[in-house]
């Protein structure tokens, strides 16, 4: 009995060093990505305190598995307890490790969705943005076009309407309203209304 308990006893002391071992790669592994700038191995807060209670499980368990020397019937006795209470905590660590491990992946799966929403809402913003824009330049283009349709004039047009401004000015000529309505009504257009 006593040679079983210590092998059982080696035997969780060496799964507690390969724990710890496993435990301080993936610190080191984020400690070096946190260096490097970039993350290449993600480890979510849930899985760290996961861990960490793991530990502190461990620490209880080995604590517990230190017996007084008494009788070794009694012994025995302290021994079939001893293991009953192992088993019954080997489930609670087990049923606690499912409970981390599926808050770590929803906790990861959030945070994957979180991105793809924020994706999400960058681009609509960004299409919102452009189709104002868009809306924009498009009433710039027909305003515009209004203004060239009603100012459209061909250059003689012009010329001609200076020209006889010009000459009229340079025989003195008193311009009245109808003799003004005449002259423009060159530069009238189908558009224009005066």
């Amino acid at each position: 009995m006593y040679q079983q308990e210590l092998k059982e006893k080696e035997e969780r002391n060496l799964k507690l060093l390969e724990q710890q071992r496993k435990e301080r790669e993936m610190r080191l592994q984020l400690i070096r990505s946190k260096t490097q700038g970039t993350s290449s191995t993600f480890i979510p807060s849930a899985k760290l305190k996961h861990l960490e209670s793991l530990k502190e499980e461990k620490k209880k368990e080995v604590k517990t598995n230190i017996q007084p020397k008494d009788n070794n019937n009694n012994n025995n006795n302290n021994n079939i307890a001893v293991l009953k209470n192992n088993k019954n905590e080997e489930q609670n660590v087990i049923k606690k490790k499912s409970i981390f491990l599926e808050i770590a992946e929803k906790t990861e799966n959030a945070k994957i969705v979180e991105k793809t929403d924020i994706e999400e809402i960058a681009k609509k913003k960004r299409e919102e943005l452009y189709k104002k824009q868009l809306e924009k330049i498009t009433k710039k283009n027909e305003e515009h076009l209004k203004y060239n349709n009603i100012y459209k004039h061909d250059v003689n047009i012009i010329k001609n309407f200076y020209n006889e401004i010009k000459d009229k000015i340079i025989q003195n000529y008193y311009f009245n309203q109808d003799d003004c309505i005449s002259l423009c009504s060159i530069l009238k257009t189908d558009d224009c209304i005066i």
